[in-house]
């Protein structure tokens, strides 16, 4: 039995905190984020408290398309993602995975989405906001925010539906801004209400992942 601290969802609160609901039972996430703004440095921080916190075994967790090993599994395929059990998956530009330029596919997917929750799986996609589709989107149970450009997710889609709901002051008229070590998250229920909350999160920096940091510059001075 997990010992699930209170979050208060009021206040900035750290994301190691809200961990214990995000996998506390099988679903499927969403996060989404700007090119440049975090998205991977975030996947890693919650791998990281994932392996740090809790008896989670390298088996037990499947990625595809991140570029570190964190003694992760990697897939490269829908057989293999549909094999999966009792696990999380991590599927970075899951768009190209899922092949979701093929509209006929969509009843399969839905399928596959289904029996990868059954088997008792957590699978989190994450994309750039135009990845996010109308019916990928409707089969999110949480959605977790970067920086994000509002116009550039599709209308209509519950993805751009949670942000243009949302009122809280790092919202503008075309950039739902966030610094890059915060995120905004939608979907953990309220403390007795049983309602869906927007709720702000700190993710911490975590230099060894961050790719970018460590590329040579293109131009160097004389």
């Amino acid at each position: 039995m997990i010992n699930m601290p209170k979050v208060k969802l009021d206040e900035l609160t750290p994301v190691e905190d809200i961990i214990p609901r995000l996998f506390d039972s099988p679903r499927l996430i969403g996060m989404c984020a700007d090119v440049g703004q975090g998205k991977s440095n975030t996947i890693y921080s919650i791998l990281h408290f994932l392996q740090k916190k809790y008896n989670f075994s390298s088996k037990n967790l499947f990625t595809y398309a991140l570029p570190i090993s964190v003694g992760q599994q990697k897939i490269f395929s829908v057989e293999e993602l549909e094999l999966i059990e009792n696990s999380v998956i991590f599927l970075d530009e899951f768009y190209l995975f899922l092949n979701l330029d093929d509209r006929k596919r969509v009843k399969q997917l839905a399928e596959m989405m289904q029996r990868i929750k059954h088997a008792n799986n957590v699978l989190v996609l994450c994309g750039l906001p135009h990845n996010f589709n109308k019916f990928i989107s409707s089969q999110l149970e949480i959605k977790i925010y970067k920086q994000t450009t509002i116009k550039n997710l599709i209308n209509g889609s519950p993805m751009k539906d949670v942000v243009t709901a949302y009122n809280g002051a790092e919202k503008g008229s075309t950039i739902l801004r966030l610094q890059h070590n915060q995120a905004l998250v939608y979907g953990l229920l309220g403390e007795g209400t049983g309602n869906a909350h927007y709720i702000k999160v700190s993710v911490p920096h975590m230099k060894e992942f961050d790719v970018k940091s460590n590329l040579p510059p293109i131009l160097n001075p004389k």
